[in-house]
């Protein structure tokens, strides 16, 4: 056996010894560029492909949900995940949607169905489970409020109807009639609500904010809205309009006016205008994401759907729809 040993590393020292001599390489020679990333340009990457447009979106936990006037009748909603991904997810005997949140560690969509008002909901976003709700009529907006689900309803009186707020309670729904509830635009918001009414204090007709479903405040005569997911008060000052969004206390000037739409990311405002889209943690410096220049191709129609701090947009061209996500870039020396 030492032998047959010794026979193999004299072999291998026979083979190494007799190879083709091989030229030493001079470090001088090296191209130091040669070893250095490309530097890539910060821009919008396509990332996915859509077949309709998610004009209309609602945020919920690590995804959006959107319905589209593309889609047929008995067709359910799409999700676009956090991560990208996108496909069709069923809505049992869903009939309308009106919306859909974040409801902590699930996802809960609310609308009607041929039976009555109803949920749906989900803790992987592919899997949808049907709750009817106790009354008749529907469901028009959902928050989650204090750790338990909040809805605003309108329950059908014969002829006529009022509103109801519905408290998720261990045992099934607290469900009071209310008359407070503002006559138009009601849409859910991070921790409640926000419509246009008549003040409660008889002050006049304007946008009105409520953290429980049943008590409303007057916060603007008027709010910025768009295809985001919430709206902005407006504050009007001599100087210039100013914005705060509903629950939250900071006041900002835009970055730039015509606002299409506004989100509210894990603390982050984000804000689309026509060319661009914006992000800032304190409503002071802003951070710029050109949408028509990074994308290097003329989208018709472009919206914002934000993930975090990151941006990432849907667009049409040349009538398909694209999902983009920004890429920071590389720059030498990072």
């Amino acid at each position: 056996l030492s032998a047959i040993v010794a026979a193999a590393v004299v072999t291998f020292g026979l083979i190494t010894t007799l190879a083709p001599d091989r030229a030493t390489l001079d470090p001088d020679s090296i191209d130091p560029a040669a070893l250095i990333e490309p530097e890539i340009e910060a821009g919008f990457r396509v990332v996915a492909e859509l077949d309709v447009g998610p004009w209309k979106s609602f945020r919920i936990a690590d995804a959006y949900l959107y319905t589209s006037d593309a889609q047929s009748l008995g067709d359910g909603p799409t999700v676009i995940t956090d991560d990208d991904e996108v496909f069709d997810v069923n809505l049992p005997d869903m009939e309308v949607l009106f919306g859909a949140i974040d409801a902590d560690e699930e996802s809960v969509a609310f609308g009607r169905t041929p039976a009555g008002p109803a949920l749906w909901r989900s803790t992987d976003n592919v899997t949808w489970a049907l709750e009817s709700l106790p009354w008749e009529g529907t469901v028009r907006a959902g928050a989650m409020i204090d750790g338990r689900l909040v809805l605003i309803g309108i329950e059908n009186d014969g002829p006529a109807f009022h509103y109801v707020a519905a408290t998720e309670a261990p045992k099934g729904w607290l469900v009071v009639e209310t008359t407070r509830i503002p006559h138009t635009g009601l849409i859910s918001v991070p921790g409640g609500f926000v419509g246009r009414g008549p003040a409660p204090d008889g002050s006049g007709y304007g946008v009105l904010y409520s953290d429980d479903g049943v008590d409303w405040t007057h916060e603007s005569d008027r709010a910025a809205t768009g295809s985001g997911a919430i709206p902005a008060f407006v504050i009007e000052t001599d100087d210039a309009l100013l914005l705060t969004l509903p629950g939250d206390d900071r006041v900002f000037a835009p970055p730039e006016w015509p606002i299409a739409g506004l989100w509210l990311e894990d603390g982050t405002i984000w804000i689309q205008t026509p060319g661009s889209a914006w992000s800032s943690i304190d409503g002071v410096d802003w951070q710029e994401y050109p949408i028509r220049a990074a994308t290097g191709i003329g989208g018709e129609f472009s919206i914002l759907l934000p993930v975090g701090d990151t941006a990432r947009l849907a667009t049409l061209i040349d009538d398909r729809i694209f999902l983009f996500r920004w890429d920071p870039g590389t720059q030498r020396g990072d």
